[in-house]
């Protein structure tokens, strides 16, 4: 199995096929199952994930967490498929509120009947299901084949969504990685270090805040407690984050998660405003790209394939990591809803 670390606990799960049926949302094969066991989803959808760890990075790493306790996040997490004709999973998604609701890859041997009902089961239960539980997505976020039918689909039901960013995301394998125009020897004050959760949580807070101001346009207390929660609660071979400084000065972060069997994903990368366009953001990059790539053996985590997003518009950023070897993987699209 290509998640070959999580097929381990679903195998060793105690409590199977605790999930319920909504049953049909509309005529038509899809059907609606609402998932609570994460490794009861990750079995059903395996054929999904299969080979295309890279592109599920964000569900399969949500996943990862949720496999450890339900409760992680500390709200009851979204996981949903939408069945064929066939019976067996065309279309998933999870949200773990208010994170987007994330669309995956339709299954590959799904037909296009199968694929339209099952977008349209899935806007049905965002409009009423999500609505009534009052955790309708504040994004909605996957493949514009994908998402902009479902948009449509709200938007006949009265719940319209404005388009929010394009998302481009990037692959890069160990032999890829490029060394970044500045280097460390460049400047004798430069220094990194790995995160420290009870040294650091405090005065990075208002970092994590601006990343998210400055990738999202917006950002909720929650959204900050979560990304410092889970830093301090996984260990460093499921997340972390290595941070730049110049002397006393912090200057970048690059954090990574999102652990699948063969992948990991930079999660973000920040410098404060006052020092960009001196290569700070991509000498931290690389420097959490060696890392994750190399050896365990070495002191690595051993990755095979490395993923990462930035937002299309913003063409210096996308540079910066192509720049290091990344290569374009897929895109995504995001959809925000008015109260955004």
């Amino acid at each position: 199995l290509p998640v070959a670390i999580l097929a381990q606990a679903v195998a060793s799960s105690k409590v199977l096929g605790q999930h319920q049926k909504l049953g049909m949302v509309e005529p038509g094969p899809g059907q609606v199952q609402f998932y609570t066991s994460a490794a009861d989803f990750i079995r059903d959808a395996d054929p999904i994930f299969a080979d295309r760890e890279a592109e599920h990075s964000i569900m399969l790493g949500v996943l990862g967490n949720l496999q450890k306790d339900m409760n992680f996040y500390n709200i009851t997490p979204e996981l949903v498929a939408v069945t064929g004709s066939a019976g067996s999973p065309v279309l998933l998604a999870s949200m773990v509120h208010p994170h987007p609701f994330v669309l995956s890859l339709p299954a590959r041997d799904a037909s296009e009947e199968d694929i339209h009902s099952a977008v349209k089961c899935l806007a049905n239960y965002a409009g009423s299901v999500l609505k009534e539980k009052k955790v309708f997505p504040a994004k909605i976020v996957g493949h514009p084949q994908l998402v902009e039918p479902l948009v449509l689909h709200l938007a006949a039901r009265s719940t319209p969504l404005k388009r929010g960013l394009g998302i481009q995301f990037y692959s890069l394998q160990p032999d890829s990685l490029v060394e970044p125009r500045l280097k460390m020897s460049d400047d004798t004050s430069l220094t990194a270090r790995r995160y420290e959760p009870e040294k650091d949580a405090g005065w990075l807070r208002k970092w994590v805040h601006e990343f998210f101001m400055d990738v999202w346009g917006y950002a909720q207390e929650r959204m900050v407690e979560n990304q410092l929660s889970e830093l301090a609660k996984l260990p460093k071979e499921a997340r972390g984050m290595f941070l730049l400084f110049q002397g006393e000065n912090f200057v970048s972060y690059a954090g990574y998660g999102g652990a699948t069997a063969n992948t990991m994903r930079i999660t973000g990368v920040f410098t404060p405003a006052e020092f960009r366009g001196r290569g700070y953001g991509q000498l931290i990059c690389w420097y959490a790209c060696r890392y994750l790539l190399t050896p365990v053996e070495k002191e690595g985590l051993g990755r095979s394939q490395l993923v990462i997003a930035a937002d299309q518009n913003k063409t210096s950023v996308m540079g910066i990591y192509q720049g290091l070897g990344f290569r374009d993987l897929t895109e995504v699209r995001e959809y925000v809803a008015d109260a955004c």
